[in-house]
């Protein structure tokens, strides 16, 4: 008998690197959940993985949102038991001069990039130990 099935979550999981990641991760035999906001990219994610049968789906997830946080670290330890790894992908930039800079664009940054890290890692380090 082999080794148990290791489960990643990967925020920003359904565009760029982190779709990259999500994809090599279930060709070498780990369970996947890609999560992201886009309908539209978590179904053409779900359609591609069914295809090849890889051990891969997306669910919907704002970092930016205590209960999706909540919702989505849940939805994924009721279909897999647990969760083994975190990668923190989700991220926004921002590009502008400082006299364009509008502070809730600065917000909207650090909201995600900085305490979305935070939210997920305190969702889901309670299910690592």
């Amino acid at each position: 008998m082999g080794e148990p099935q290791r489960t990643v979550l990967i925020t920003g999981g359904t565009d760029g690197l982190g779709r990259a990641a999500a994809w090599q991760l279930a060709e070498k035999g780990y369970r996947v959940f890609a999560a992201g906001r886009s309908t539209e990219k978590r179904a053409e994610l779900d359609r591609i993985a069914a295809s090849k049968k890889l051990a891969l789906e997306s669910l919907e997830l704002d970092v930016c949102d205590d209960g999706s946080v909540s919702r989505a670290v849940e939805a994924v330890c009721e279909k897999a038991g647990a969760i083994d790894v975190l990668i923190n992908n989700a991220g926004v930039g921002l590009m502008a001069m400082v006299e364009e800079l509008k502070p809730e664009d600065l917000r909207r940054v650090y909201e995600t990039n900085i305490f979305g890290v935070l939210r997920m890692t305190q969702a889901v380090l309670p299910h690592m130990r």
